[in-house]
C-alpha cells in the first residue's frame, strides 16, 4: 500500500518539530498529525490544545491553508522550527494551564 496523498506533502521539518515537542515534555504531551486543510499538528498538553501549522522557513501558506486560516475563529500558529514550536506551546499552554 502506497503513502497516502497527504503524507507526501508533509514539510521536511515536521518530524524534527514533533520529536522536539515530545522530548521537551515526555509523557505530558500528545501530538497528532492532521489531514489537510486542517493545520499540520494538533498538540495537547495540560488539558490545553494548541494548533500548529508547520512551514519550511520562508514558505507561504497555500491557497487552501489561507482559506482555512481565514475561516477559523480559534488559535492557530505558524511555526518553522522546533524552537518556535516549543516556545509557542509553552506560552499558550502556560498561560491557560500552568503545567
Amino acid at each position: 500500500m502506497g503513502a497516502r496523498r497527504y503524507d507526501a506533502k508533509r514539510d521536511e521539518n515536521e518530524k524534527a518539530i514533533v520529536k522536539a515537542l515530545e522530548a521537551q515534555w515526555p509523557n505530558q504531551i500528545s501530538v497528532q498529525r492532521a489531514v489537510p486543510p486542517v493545520p499540520d499538528l494538533l498538540v495537547g498538553i495540560g488539558r490545553v490544545n494548541v494548533i500548529l501549522e508547520v512551514k519550511m522557513p520562508g514558505e507561504p501558506l497555500t491557497p487552501a491553508q489561507e482559506v482555512w486560516h481565514s475561516q477559523w475563529h480559534g488559535q492557530v500558529c505558524v511555526v518553522e522550527s522546533p524552537e518556535q514550536a516549543i516556545g509557542v506551546v509553552a506560552r499558550i499552554a502556560g498561560a491557560l494551564c500552568p503545567f
